[in-house]
């Protein structure tokens, strides 16, 4: 296949109330046609390691993965390929 495959990493999202409180969480998503996934982050650990077991499964499936970091702490977007 060897197609880019985009990790997209967002804040401003919340559990519903009668999950932890309503409390806000870092979402790490990644989806294509045949495999994807999308994993709540509490911490920069959990995003961490969401982004590195999207990050191995895009390369076993033959794919390049190709961070997308939006969240608004981090000023300009950056791209982050293959890292």
């Amino acid at each position: 296949m060897n197609k880019k495959v985009e990790i997209l990493i967002t804040d401003g999202h919340h559990y519903a109330l009668s999950h932890k409180d309503g409390a806000p969480f870092t979402s790490v998503d990644m989806n294509t046609n045949t495999y994807g996934s999308a994993s709540p982050c509490d911490t920069e650990a959990d995003v961490q390691s969401a982004l590195s077991h999207a990050k191995e499964w895009a390369k076993r499936e033959g794919d390049k993965p190709v961070v997308v970091d939006k969240r608004a702490g981090v000023g300009l977007l950056q791209y982050l390929e293959g890292a």
